[in-house]
């Protein structure tokens, strides 16, 4: 009989998850129910905070709240776990964007809020604008003058005004290098996600409270430059506010479809995946991912993952996990096309067990046909937002430093009529 998995009292404890923990299968599978069921047991005992990241449309990481009401999916949940339906307290954060002029309405349980300004700082440079020798310099050269602590605002009055503040140093920036940056810094401020019109993420207050799991949705941006962006500064604030002890309770980061995050031009991302990696287990964070292909990653992360559940996919990519575990039998391996759905096989490099089955999770599970922004809007209320709203929320206030600018310009000009 295979194992369901329903109870932290088992012999395999995956519900401890102070391993990170990788979930592969092909669509359909069952990845996501099989994440979310984890996570919410998790939830119930009330000592994790949990974050579910990456959603930019789908709205699969919204419905935890609701309980299920489909009565296929009830009799399936009480048949394999004994238990009712029931939904669990969800913070909706949903990062604003150009998106938004066409949205013009939100449910009110989604909760619009902004990055700060110190969040992106000189060293994120490198990961969003890529590396090159020219860009290296510009850095160290700004850096040496100023020093390392500066916020885009900053690197924008100096590299607009000539100076910051009431000091002026020499620098030297190659005008391709300057005219990019700033262009770049413009087009960031002024895309929603740093307003000061909307209250800043306060990721403290977030990860402090266990009673509730965060999700973070990216719908409203524009484009995937700012996407990247969005979700290397989350992992980033959730990384600092952990490795400077403001928050003393573990934290679970729950990425979905981790192989977006390995695309080109994800490099901020990725450099704190891998830092929650190799050293997030001393600073209290956990990460569990799942990915069609666990294969697509790097091997320098997937030897990082303590357990790896592998649910219905190809015999080839089955075949691979002896990597992980060399005495898997192969007549296993050769049932994974055809496993059902939240069946699968678990790895923990020590063990490993087959089959398991994931029932399904209590809260209401996404399908195609399933609006969700309605779910939400008629339960909660909608809000809605006047052009005069949007275009507070979509612009950044530089007109000091413009101003700046401006009376430099004009000076120059001056300064070049008397010589």
């Amino acid at each position: 009989m295979p194992k369901i998995l329903i109870k932290e009292t088992e012999p395999t404890n995956v519900f401890a998850l102070v391993n990170h923990s990788i979930v592969s299968g092909k669509s359909g599978s069952g990845k996501s129910n099989a994440c979310e069921y984890m996570l919410t047991k998790k939830l119930e005992k009330g000592d994790t905070k949990i974050i579910d990241l990456y959603d930019s449309g789908r709205f699969e990481n919204m419905l935890y709240q609701f309980p299920e009401d489909d009565p296929v999916m009830v009799k399936k949940i009480y048949n394999l776990s004994g238990e009712g339906p029931r939904g669990f307290n969800n913070q909706i954060i949903v990062i604003p964007g150009g998106e938004l002029r066409y949205t013009r309405k939100l449910p009110k349980n989604m909760q619009l809020m902004s990055f700060d300004i110190e969040d992106l700082n000189i060293d994120d440079l490198f990961y969003l604008l890529g590396s090159s020798e020219k860009l290296e310099g510009f850095l160290a050269s700004i850096t040496n003058a100023y020093g390392d602590v500066l916020n885009m605002k900053q690197i924008y009055e100096i590299l607009t005004t000539g100076r910051l503040g009431n000091v002026k140093k020499p620098i030297y920036i190659p005008m391709s290098i300057k005219g990019m940056v700033i262009r770049n810094i413009r087009r960031w401020l002024n895309s929603g996600m740093f307003s000061d019109d909307l209250p800043k993420i306060d990721f403290q207050k977030i990860l402090s409270d266990t009673t509730c799991i965060t999700s973070f949705s990216t719908f409203l941006l524009e484009s995937e430059e700012a996407e990247r962006m969005a979700y290397g500064l989350i992992l980033k604030k959730i990384n600092d506010t952990k490795k400077r002890r403001k928050v003393n309770n573990r934290v679970l980061v729950y990425v979905r479809e981790m192989s977006v995050f390995f695309q080109e031009g994800w490099g901020m991302a990725k450099k704190y995946i891998l830092e929650y990696l190799r050293q997030g287990r001393d600073r209290g964070i956990d990460i569990i991912c799942d990915m069609q292909r666990v294969f697509d990653v790097p091997s320098k992360y997937r030897r990082q993952f303590g357990i790896i559940i592998q649910l219905r996919t190809d015999f080839a990519d089955a075949e691979k996990l002896t990597d992980f575990q060399g005495d898997i039998p192969y007549r296993y391996l050769k049932k994974a096309p055809s496993r059902g759905a939240g069946e699968g096989i678990l790895i923990s490099g020590i063990s490993w067990e087959y089959p398991i089955i994931f029932p399904p999770a209590r809260h209401k599970h996404k399908h195609p046909s399933l609006n969700v922004m309605e779910i939400m809007g008629s339960k909660c209320g909608w809000q809605e937002f006047t052009d005069e709203q949007i275009d507070l929320i979509m612009t950044y206030d530089l007109s000091d430093i413009d101003g700046i600018t401006e009376e430099k310009e004009k000076e120059d000009k001056e300064d070049y009529g008397r010589w």
